[in-house]
């Protein structure tokens, strides 16, 4: 059986939520389907890393000097190899080929595909129960989606004892800190972060330190922090690779993540899957991801987040919870995924 998966990455993008869930598909089919031939094709040459034994790339090369019709190019090319050599399923991770061929299409960005481009092919796969209502509204049959968890990679994973004190005597000196994702915060919510943390430090008068690692433009929060109280327990980190935001989550106090619409819930994802609490609030999919293994919070409202960090700081109890919770969270995530039967 060969099942073929395309990817297009667009120029410029940052898609590590399409990337993760290319490899979170491939896993599940490595897994459930044992002798299968999968194969990758691509126009960037990212995607071919980390893939499972026996899975093989294909780059589907598009010049620079094609980018205005790099679209076209790359369903062209892949409607080339998919008419010489038809596999038994072909999954498309952005454009439908529109083949006379059973064809699943990878949904992540509903921003990015047409309900025509939708429309293309006989099922829809989607990372939450919420993209799937999402696509029902667009007119689509909910009996015909598949919900594939979208989890992270394996550099997030929880942190030994000995290694999460080494990590923090690297970071911050041994201090415990809390961590926030500002790819994943809008600005106002970032500044609404920093207003809690006055707070929390005002009430509590602790040596917590918090680290915002990759904010949109680090000279203006460098400029914001100027006039701030507590700036000297503020470290700014910009450009932080994948595995290194894994780092310092794995072994932060709390995740705080305010996303302004995740609907795939891969922003509580990783904290679960590191076993590190997390502060988020309920939108998208996060709830059905969290459930009760994280702590929800108001974006808008810095009293709210404060309180919340202040609960995390002095309940070792509530700390243990979560947990515990988030570690049979993850365990529940990858279960669905190991029951996805995609050819069925």
């Amino acid at each position: 059986m060969l099942i073929t998966i395309s990817q297009y990455h667009r120029f410029l993008s940052k898609e590590k939520k399409k990337y993760a869930f290319v490899h979170n598909i491939i896993a599940i089919l490595s897994a459930g389907f044992p002798g299968v031939q999968i194969e990758l094709l691509s126009n960037d040459n990212s995607y071919a890393q980390h893939l499972p034994p026996g899975v093989s790339f294909v780059r589907i090369d598009i010049p620079r000097l094609l980018k205005p019709i790099a679209k076209g190019k790359f369903i062209s090319d892949v409607r080339s190899i998919v008419k010489r050599k038809p596999p038994d399923l072909l999954i498309s991770g952005a454009f439908a080929t529109g083949l006379p061929i059973p064809e699943y299409m990878l949904v992540t960005d509903l921003q990015q595909t047409t309900s025509d481009e939708l429309r293309k092919v006989n099922r829809w796969i989607v990372p939450s129960v919420y993209m799937q209502g999402l696509l029902v509204k667009r007119g689509m049959d909910a009996g015909s989606v598949i919900i594939a968890r979208l989890l992270p990679g394996e550099s997030y994973a929880p942190a030994a004892w000995e290694k999460r004190e080494s990590l923090k005597q690297e970071l911050t000196g041994g201090k415990e800190y809390f961590i926030v994702n500002a790819e994943d915060n809008s600005g106002k919510n970032i500044v609404n972060v920093l207003k809690a943390f006055s707070l929390f430090k005002k009430w509590q008068q602790s040596n917590m330190q918090l680290l915002l690692v990759n904010p949109e433009d680090t000279p203006k929060i460098n400029a914001l922090l100027q006039t701030y109280k507590y700036r000297d327990d503020i470290k700014v980190i910009s450009s932080a690779t994948e595995p290194e935001l894994a780092t310092f989550i794995k072994a932060a106090m709390a995740y705080i993540c305010f996303p302004e619409n995740d609907i795939t819930g891969y922003s509580t994802a990783v904290a679960l899957q590191c076993n590190v609490p997390a502060i988020t609030y309920d939108t998208g999919a996060v709830q059905e991801t969290g459930r009760e293994a994280v702590l929800y919070a108001d974006p808008g409202n810095s009293e709210d987040i404060a309180g919340k960090m202040i609960k995390l700081y002095k309940d070792e109890k509530l700390r243990s919870r979560l947990i515990r919770g988030s570690q049979e969270r993850i365990t529940g995530l990858k279960r669905e995924n190991e029951s996805i039967r995609f050819l069925t």
